[in-house]
């Protein structure tokens, strides 16, 4: 699994969080993200074949931070599909998934 984080601590929870044109969202949601207290958490992105900046925004926010990102992306699948995909590469025994327009307080 790709991982970011300077730790190798195995993650307790893993998130994972579909998203499909997401560029409107996701700088809130990476912002929100980034400001959790608790940082013993992996992200799993599944991109569902976004044709907007989607997968840029995902790219460049997995190499400029501490956290352990991943990122599926496929070319326009059912999200369920995907998802399942997600729970193959998690590390993590605790699997919340988020939505990519949900905003979290910082300690969600």
């Amino acid at each position: 699994m790709d991982n970011n984080a300077t730790s190798m601590v195995q993650p307790s929870i893993s998130v994972i969080i579909p998203v499909y044109n997401g560029e409107n969202y996701l700088n809130k949601t990476i912002k929100n993200l980034e400001a959790q207290t608790f940082s013993n958490f992996e992200l799993i992105f599944v991109n569902d074949g976004s044709t907007d900046k989607t997968n840029q925004i995902l790219k460049d926010f997995k190499k400029h931070s501490k956290l352990a990102v991943t990122i599926l992306t496929q070319k326009t699948k059912v999200q369920v599909l995907l998802e399942t995909l997600a729970y193959h590469v998690l590390e993590a025994s605790i699997l919340p998934c988020l939505m990519q327009t949900i905003s979290m307080t910082q300690n969600f």
